[in-house]
């Protein structure tokens, strides 16, 4: 502690936490389907959980000796993203049918997932990020 910070009395105040203001506000979960398969996408986080989600989105690829990475490592990756959203689904199909797409497809398939989950804030962007 700083030299002349003053003491902070935890009984006293009621702490607002800093992450809340990207929770999720509970919802029942959202039906959706892509190519026939169903899906439900989670509407519910805490602050903390929407951060930690940001993590795995910041988390890289693996990537073979030369480099680059395989459409295994591509796909299990988002499998882990999409499990960590729905409650109901294949998260793994999900992650396959998307990777088979041309990348604007997937990534509009994908913003509309996390649309659908409420990560994203009113300008479309991800609330922790």
């Amino acid at each position: 502690m700083p030299k002349n910070a003053p003491k902070v009395d935890d009984a006293a105040d009621e702490r607002i936490e800093l992450t809340d203001e990207w929770a999720v506000e509970e919802q029942p979960p959202v039906k959706v389907s892509l190519f026939g398969k169903p899906y439900d996408i989670r509407c519910d986080y805490t602050g903390a959980e929407v951060l930690e989600f940001s993590h795995l989105l910041q988390k890289e690829y693996k990537v073979g000796k030369d480099g680059k990475a395989s459409l295994d490592a591509i796909t299990e990756l988002w499998e882990e993203r999409f499990a960590f959203i729905l409650t109901a689904g294949d998260a793994r199909q999900l992650a396959i049918d998307i990777g088979e797409q041309n990348a604007g497809v997937a990534d509009r398939l994908i913003n509309q997932i996390y649309k659908h989950a409420g990560m994203l804030d009113a300008e479309g962007n991800f609330k922790a990020l």
